[in-house]
């Protein structure tokens, strides 16, 4: 899949670890996470309209909380990327992987309402930005590992995901549903792979798609690109269509 067509405007994206696939020319290994360094603003080497900002393991849930290092770094960072430029942000999937499922287990909740609980709580902070400026964009996680592991049961490494495989798929579905819903009334724009990951993983060439069981590789660069362009100049041009039927 080739590139859409370059965005009218530059594009700034702030995220954990995931967002190393933004970099466009990684190679595939297991050694994902360390080929972009946090707190380094690093430019797109093929595609120059696009900026990354690594925050590290930062959680969607911590960047809500005006008092937490992460959301503090974030505030120090955000002071060097233009005033109310496309900013995306990539949170959610270390939320998905470790917390929102052990949170549910322990407080005997429902793994759903938690999932929603913490999306609604990222989109207090998404809302601190929008009005404050920021044409804020939000990817929402993927899968959150290899798809070619099917059974129920299965957990692949306790020291990187607390839960079940079926358990961590129903957390991360809950959260993009409720940034989706979100979404929808107008205040920033949502995209995520996650459905259609799923949808069509049989198809997937899983070894090639996931570097190690978390990250994914540059195999899915142009659509992962082609979602965060369109989610922007769709939107203008759907604008400026609506505009053409506007009465005085």
């Amino acid at each position: 899949m080739s590139l859409v067509k370059p965005p009218s405007e530059d594009i700034y994206v702030f995220g954990n670890s995931h967002i190393v696939l933004y970099k466009g020319n990684l190679l595939r290994n297991k050694d994902v996470p360390n080929m972009i360094k946090p707190g380094i603003p690093e430019l797109n080497r093929e595609h120059k309209f696009l900026h990354l900002w690594h925050m590290g393991s930062s959680l969607a849930y911590s960047l809500a909380d005006k008092t937490h290092g992460a959301r503090i770094t974030f505030e120090s960072w955000i002071k060097e990327v233009p005033k109310n430029c496309r900013l995306v942000l990539h949170f959610g999937e270390i939320d998905c992987r470790n917390h929102i499922v052990k949170q549910a287990h322990d407080n005997k909740e429902s793994i759903i309402e938690v999932a929603k609980d913490c999306a609604i709580r990222y989109a207090t902070f998404i809302d601190d930005l929008v009005s404050r400026g920021f044409d804020v964009g939000i990817i929402g996680p993927h899968p959150l590992f290899r798809l070619d592991v099917e059974q129920e049961d299965v957990m692949i490494d306790k020291n990187y995901q607390t839960g079940f495989y079926d358990e961590i798929l129903i957390a991360s579905g809950a959260f993009n549903d409720c940034l989706q819903e979100l979404s929808e009334m107008g205040k920033f724009k949502f995209t995520t792979m996650f459905w259609w990951m799923l949808a069509t993983r049989r198809n997937l060439d899983v070894d090639n798609y996931f570097p190690d069981y978390w990250h994914l590789s540059k195999d899915l660069y142009p659509m992962a690109l082609n979602n965060v362009i369109e989610m922007y100049e769709k939107k203008e041009e759907s604008d400026e269509e609506n505009s053409q039927f506007d009465v005085d």
